[in-house]
């Protein structure tokens, strides 16, 4: 009866992740669209950079359910679009990951989204593999990185490959260090 039992929390946990990064996807694509559409209209100077404000004061004002739109972070959704908007690839990517996690990548480095390389790609189950679960660039005499993997999971799970992808990052740069690329099961 417990495999049952684990079999249907198994279910739900997997089906609680898929919601989760479909609203995530959904939120992105919702940030993405705002930060354009702002973009376009200060470009075209139908609107002034003063609009940014009055926006968020009047969503404040006219729709106080709607939480997350102050001026600060709609100024990020306009320099999140400007940021990625030449780098099709790499903007479809971003949009799998958290809204957190890309304004930790786009603000804590000075880098250019030219200069990130995603170097591992991922799927679920019968889904289009999805390059960007790490994003590297160099930064000085070593690498920025970001990953949207959560080893804090896995290791303690001792998943083989998150050990073999975590070592494989530490030693990124190693150009002395001779790397079989084939892995196997």
């Amino acid at each position: 009866m417990d495999k049952g039992f684990s079999d249907i929390i198994n279910l739900i946990k997997q089906s609680r992740a898929k919601a989760i990064r479909v609203i995530n996807a959904e939120l992105i694509d919702l940030y993405w669209n705002i930060g354009k559409y702002i973009s376009k209209k200060i470009d075209t100077a139908e609107w002034g950079d003063s609009v940014v404000l009055e926006l968020a004061i009047h969503i404040q004002q006219n729709e106080p359910e709607i939480k997350g739109f102050s001026d600060k972070n709609i100024w990020r959704m306009k320099q999140f679009y400007e940021a990625y908007k030449n780098f099709p690839k790499l903007s479809t990517v971003l949009r799998e990951i958290s809204w957190s996690h890309n304004l930790a990548i786009f603000s804590s480095c000075n880098r250019t989204v030219k200069e990130f390389t995603p170097i591992l790609s991922m799927n679920d189950k019968n889904e289009t593999p999805k390059d960007g679960s790490l994003l590297v660039a160099k930064y000085g005499k070593g690498y920025y990185m970001y990953t949207g993997l959560s080893f804090f999971r896995e290791f303690p799970e001792g998943v083989s490959g998150a050990y073999r992808l975590f070592a494989n990052m530490l030693s990124i740069g190693k150009e002395d260090l001779k790397q079989n690329t084939k892995l196997s099961d």
